[in-house]
This record gives structure tokens, C-alpha cells and sequence, in this order.
């Protein structure tokens, strides 16, 4: 067979499942990202918890995260602990599925989600921040850990 029939017959049957198969797509994730937002509206925002905290128990940042930054969003966050992900499909299914979704940054730990209204979400990756908090560079968390406290004030 030639290359050029190959490749007729190729796109002869690519094309009509891309055609078929990104549109579903497209209308799932849409789909899945409203239903996300209403799980987090009902179960979370309107107790008036707003953020979402995944934190592992990494010697680098867990001893900072609980001294300051924790006692800041406690009683407005949903912690999820990272090294436990091995439970959060069946202790909190959606609530995985929530970060796996709104992480950002190929979901980097630590960080923070903030629910901000029904469609705004904000991710404050705290990675980098800790990699050259751990190498003597303070500036970069501080700047996060501002920005993300003045935020949580608005």
C-alpha cells in the first residue's frame, strides 16, 4: 500500500472521530466543571469555607505551613494532605477530583485554591516558594504568602 492511501485512509477514519469525540469531550469537561463548583458551593461555601489547602507531610514546609499559614485559613479551608492520597478516593472522592481539576500546575504540593464566587478559582502554587525557601530565599513566599493573605481579605 502506498503512502498516499495510507494516509486517505487514515484521516478517512480519524477525522470522523475527532469530530465526534472532541465535542463530547468539550461538553464533559464543562459539564464536570459545573458540577464540581456546585459540590464545593453546597458543601463548603456556604459554611463559609472558601479554600482548599494541600499540604503534604514534607520536612521542608509542613512545620511552616501549620505554624503560619494554617492557623490563617483554618476555619475557611478543606485540608487535604498529599501523603494520604491513597485514601481520598474513598474518603473524599470529589474532593479529589476537585484539586485534580483546579490545581493548576500539573498539581504541585503544597498549595492553595481559592473558591473565589461561583467561577472564579485561584491556585497559589507554594512549590517554588518552598524549593528556595529551603535554599535561604525567603522573597518568593513572602511575596506568595502575601498576595494570597491580601486576597483572602478582599
Amino acid at each position: 500500500m502506498n503512502q498516499k492511501l495510507k494516509t486517505t485512509l487514515f484521516l478517512v477514519f480519524v477525522i470522523p472521530y475527532v469530530l465526534v469525540a472532541l465535542p463530547i469531550m468539550l461538553i464533559w469537561l464543562s459539564v464536570e466543571s459545573l458540577l464540581l463548583r456546585i459540590w464545593f458551593w453546597f458543601n463548603h461555601k456556604r459554611h463559609g469555607r472558601d479554600v482548599i489547602l494541600i499540604t503534604s507531610e514534607s520536612p521542608i514546609w509542613s512545620d511552616y505551613i501549620r505554624e503560619n499559614i494554617l492557623p490563617r485559613v483554618e476555619n475557611r479551608a478543606l485540608v487535604m494532605n498529599w501523603t494520604e492520597r491513597r485514601f481520598w478516593r474513598q474518603d473524599m472522592p470529589i474532593a479529589a477530583r476537585a484539586y485534580q481539576r483546579w490545581s493548576g500546575e500539573k498539581g504541585m504540593v503544597p498549595s492553595v485554591i481559592l473558591v473565589r464566587g461561583f467561577w472564579k478559582i485561584e491556585n497559589f502554587s507554594l512549590y517554588q516558594a518552598f524549593r528556595d525557601y529551603k535554599h535561604g530565599k525567603q522573597t518568593t513566599l513572602r511575596e506568595i504568602e502575601d498576595k494570597l493573605l491580601s486576597t483572602l481579605r478582599e
